[in-house]
């Protein structure tokens, strides 16, 4: 099972820049913690990255829930650090397989 930020959310630069990409702010995956979020593991994995290289994905969670507008969002989080924080990488609005992953049975939900 996922490990949950206990903790709450970190933000920083990068990830703002992410949110805002996919019209999100930080404070849309903060509503999303503090609601009813379902988390998944995402497992390491391998991928090419844009120079062809081959890099190893670290471990991460998906955070899937709704914000306080009810939109259905999918955050990405580092696994919590010793203070329970998780840090946010990027987000979007939930595509279509993961309002259906949301919906089934399944995940961590609790804090």
């Amino acid at each position: 099972m996922p490990e949950i930020p206990y903790g709450g959310l970190d933000g920083n630069d990068a990830s703002d820049t992410h949110l805002w990409k996919h019209g999100l702010v930080y404070g849309d995956a903060d509503e999303v913690w503090e609601g009813p979020a379902k988390y998944f593991d995402q497992k390491s994995e391998y991928f090419t990255d844009d120079d062809g290289r081959l890099r190893l994905r670290p471990e991460r969670v998906l955070m899937i829930g709704p914000d306080f507008k009810g939109r259905l969002l999918t955050i990405i989080l580092h696994p919590p650090d010793e203070r329970g924080l998780s840090q946010v990488i990027p987000g979007w609005p939930c595509t279509k397989a993961e309002r259906n992953r949301y919906d089934q049975p399944g995940g961590k939900t609790s804090r």
